[in-house]
């Protein structure tokens, strides 16, 4: 009889330790579920309104004018911010007056982390951060605005983002062991490791067309975006002039020599940038040190901007001067071309032995894409 009372003491004992427990267990759940809740802060022009900020429910914008009644604006080049006080954004949407990328549309915007798309007037944003910046290229207009977080207390999952490395033509395979990375860490450049018959490797750049961002091995950037640095490859024995080997072209005038280096070899141009071209005024560009070898030939194309113009070659053993030029120590190559964005090519004679050149523009307002020089290498005296 004693022993029944305590096995019944001791099992509602243990049944109430059950209850509380679950209860417990049930309330932590429940406050978790809360934590992780995601929250909606709708804005409305003409109602939240402010110079270029609002507050609200504890999110932050800022954009560049506020104080309109039908709509928020970002002026082209410029950017808003989205922020929370306490937790993380997960998503951003706005619905702007125009579609698509035509002014005041929402594909003028990119975002500083996490993913931006948009798809006819509407833009948005999807990811995990404190704070998000969006800027645009062109004007943009929301009509409406709304921003998701998630309140503080939660650690977020971070944000990753993958290197890939591309032979782009090449042979080989390249892979970052420490990819992927966390939203803004420092990414290290790898050694290239790739190879292509008949071509040097001279660099990566996140364009397969080398119009991106360059990189060499051990250069840094810190990552906020899937990134795809791709191989970029030079034929052997070819120089290419372009507007990445011009030193503070955007800074020089038309009467003033810029210092210019591919591949070694250096001279000066007269010439001044125009997007990614190279843009003359009836001047020229000649080399200072000499190509190692005897040139073959040249080609020039045009780059987007501007009008066919006609241009003319010339070479030389040795220069007077390396300082300037005179056409007088240089021999013309063939006639006068007019350079298109096919490219034309000079063909230097068989019998020639020129290490110098000058491309001369004769017209104004040309704008060059790249000059190409090809040369045999010399072979050395036994």
């Amino acid at each position: 009889m004693k022993n029944n009372f305590i096995t019944k003491i001791i099992g509602a004992t243990l049944a109430f330790a059950m209850m509380i427990g679950g209860a417990v267990g049930i309330n932590a759940a429940k406050q978790a579920k809360e934590v992780n809740a995601e929250t909606v802060v709708s804005f409305t022009p003409g109602t939240d309104t402010g110079a270029t900020t609002v507050v609200k429910n504890g999110v932050t914008v800022e954009l560049t004018t506020m104080n309109n009644a039908s709509y928020y604006q970002i002026y082209a080049g410029q950017s808003g911010t989205f922020s929370v006080a306490s937790g993380n954004i997960t998503g951003i949407e706005f619905t702007c007056t125009a579609s698509g990328t035509s002014k005041y549309g929402p594909g003028n915007a990119s975002a500083n982390v996490g993913t931006y798309s948009y798809s006819g007037s509407t833009g948005t944003w999807t990811g995990e951060a404190d704070s998000v910046t969006i800027s645009s290229t062109a004007q943009i207009r929301m009509s409406t605005l709304s921003v998701t977080y998630v309140a503080g207390g939660v650690d977020p999952t971070p944000v990753t983002y993958t290197v890939t490395y591309d032979a782009n033509g090449g042979d080989g395979t390249m892979t970052d062991s420490n990819s992927p990375y966390n939203s803004g860490s420092t990414v290290t450049v790898l050694e290239n490791e790739f190879s292509r018959d008949g071509y040097d490797f001279v660099g990566f750049n996140t364009a397969a067309d080398g119009s991106g961002s360059e990189y060499d091995k051990d250069d840094t950037f810190t990552i906020n975006a899937n990134t795809t640095l791709y191989a970029q490859w030079e034929e052997h024995n070819t120089i290419t002039i372009s507007r990445k080997s011009i030193t503070n072209a955007s800074n020089m005038a038309y009467d003033s020599w810029t210092p210019w280096t591919a591949r070694g070899v250096s001279g000066f141009a007269k010439v001044t940038a125009n997007a990614n071209a190279l843009q003359f005024n009836n001047t020229s560009l000649f080399n200072t040190t000499p190509v190692n070898g005897r040139i073959t030939s040249i080609t020039m194309k045009r780059g987007s901007s501007g009008s066919d113009r006609s241009w003319t070659v010339y070479g030389a053993n040795s220069p007077t001067s390396t300082d300037s030029y005179s056409l007088e120590d240089y021999t013309q190559v063939g006639n006068a071309q007019t350079v298109t964005t096919s490219g034309v090519t000079w063909n230097f004679p068989n019998n020639s032995d020129y290490s110098y050149f000058v491309c001369k523009d004769g017209n104004n307002a040309s704008y060059i894409d790249s000059i190409i020089v090809r040369y045999e290498p010399r072979v050395a005296a036994s």
